[in-house]
């Protein structure tokens, strides 16, 4: 394992071609995952690519996917989301892409995606990942929105980046009790002007 580790952060052709070398002769999945890690290590994002494509065992993809969100391989990864079957591994697409800082790949998803439980990891992650950009993704998703439990999912992406006024707004127009309700516990647990001024108007009433 350690003369893994060292190949990957000596670097060279020839060390990354020991490196798939080993990958491919051994059976062992924690020599398999440490030649990713050291793969990451040395840039070969290519080798890496090819794991997460084709590599049978799901716990490998896994760790390949994550090392391209670490490299920021944008392209691949959404070129991967589009093209792969498996739910599992499209979530695991989709949290490397928060890693990456796709923003605005994870927005495409938020909006078009049919699945409704990766669409709302994509608003998860959006919430998470913060930023203006993801905040009025959010705000548009909630008003085009037609079910309570992804409108629900949005609140609480909101409430995560901290966005009080956003969910003011949503309060204060929100017809339907319940997410009203939502709206107003997760302001109730905000250290935010917005939303102690709202809370206030509420309890005058």
């Amino acid at each position: 394992m350690k003369a893994v580790r060292s190949l990957g952060i000596y670097g060279g052709k020839e060390n990354r071609q020991y490196l798939s070398d080993i990958y491919s002769s051994t059976n062992d999945i924690a020599v398999k995952k440490q030649v990713l890690n050291s793969f990451m290590t040395s840039g070969e994002r290519d080798r890496i690519l090819a794991v997460a494509k084709s590599e049978p065992n799901v716990d490998l993809r896994k760790e390949a996917i994550h090392y391209l969100g670490t490299m920021g391989a944008n392209s691949q990864l959404a070129e991967m989301y589009t093209s792969e079957t498996s739910t599992e591994i499209r979530a695991r697409i989709l949290q490397a892409m928060f890693v990456s800082g796709n923003t605005t790949k994870l927005i495409e998803i938020a909006k078009t995606e049919k699945d409704p439980e990766l669409r709302r990891r994509a608003i998860h992650h959006l919430g998470t990942s913060g930023g203006q950009q993801a905040t009025d993704a959010l705000v548009a998703i909630y008003g085009s929105a037609t079910d309570a439990e992804t409108k629900k999912r949005v609140l609480e992406a909101l409430f995560v980046q901290g966005s009080a006024r956003q969910i003011v707004e949503v309060a204060r127009k929100e017809t339907d009790p319940e997410l009203k309700k939502q709206a107003v516990q997760r302001l109730s647990h905000m250290q935010s002007k917005e939303a102690t001024d709202f809370l206030l108007e509420l309890i005058n009433k």
